[in-house]
């Protein structure tokens, strides 16, 4: 009967640790060809009770976005949604309030995009037009991101969700501004 020759521990040891290399690069590969971080953004601003005030919706360089959609959340007792402008970056951007089984849901303003290939510079995507109508010190402003893909030369849809940071923001209230009283030069 014929026996294998029997290997020495040394050859095992070879190949474990050429075995656990290989795994170790398995597992670090992914890491090293992650995405770049991809920022989606709220501007904050100020307003009086009463005016109106545009939040940008902006999204970082580099961020080969093709596509998205988001939410921005607000308290609906404190601002009112006015309407929705899509930025000049080369695509197309829709927003309105969110709709439930075909009803408007106040509180929550949708925002979808495409750009015409994929985004390498810092956008604004959008802009949210508010009514102030509540005078407290800050409204806060939360963005829920839905989705955001990239797409290859070839087609191929990739999901960016993992690599986003949703930034908030908040619409400062400013007290209302008035004019120093004047009096008329009185003339004897």
């Amino acid at each position: 009967r014929d026996v294998a020759p029997s290997r020495g521990l040394g050859d095992v040891y070879k190949r474990q640790s050429l075995l656990c290399a290989v795994l170790a690069l398995t597992l670090l590969l992914p890491a090293a060809f992650a995405a770049e971080p991809v920022t989606v953004a709220l501007s904050s601003v100020s307003g009086q009770p009463g005016q109106t005030v545009t939040v940008d919706v902006t999204i970082s360089e580099k961020s080969n976005a093709g596509n998205g959609s988001m939410i921005v959340n607000y308290d609906p007792a404190k601002l009112e949604f006015v309407s929705f402008k899509g930025g000049a970056f080369g695509g197309l951007a829709e927003g309105g309030l969110y709709q439930e089984n075909g009803k408007a849901v106040p509180g929550k303003v949708s925002i979808a995009f495409m750009a015409s290939g994929t985004l390498q510079e810092k956008v604004v995507i959008g802009q949210v037009t508010f009514k102030i109508l509540d005078d407290s010190g800050s409204i806060p402003l939360k963005l829920e991101m839905k989705e955001l893909v990239t797409y290859t030369p070839d087609g191929t849809e990739t999901d960016l969700m993992d690599t986003v940071k949703a930034e908030n923001a908040s619409i400062s209230i400013k007290a209302p501004t008035t004019a120093p009283a004047t009096t008329k030069p009185t003339t004897t």
